[in-house]
């Protein structure tokens, strides 16, 4: 099952958030505020368990940075995965 994400700044960095297909990426951004918010898209898991970033949101008119944001989901859950 696809999710969607954001990638927003903050000051200690770049911060992914992802929810379900369901949510609006514009809906998500109105308490992050859209000025922080640096790509945004889907993520799907392939056969070999790992997540990746695709497509663009079209109500924020952001592409997914898909290896960059691939690289930075994957690192973020695996350092929040204890």
């Amino acid at each position: 099952m696809a999710m969607k994400y954001i990638v927003y700044k903050t000051n200690e960095g770049e911060v992914p958030l992802i929810f379900p297909n369901s949510f609006c990426h514009k809906g998500i951004c109105k308490s992050i505020g859209e000025d922080v918010i640096v790509s945004a898209g889907f993520i799907k898991q392939n056969q070999d368990g790992y997540l990746e970033c695709y497509g663009k949101s079209v109500s924020l008119k952001l592409k997914s940075r898909e290896r960059h944001d691939t690289i930075l989901i994957n690192h973020y859950l695996s350092l929040n995965s204890v």
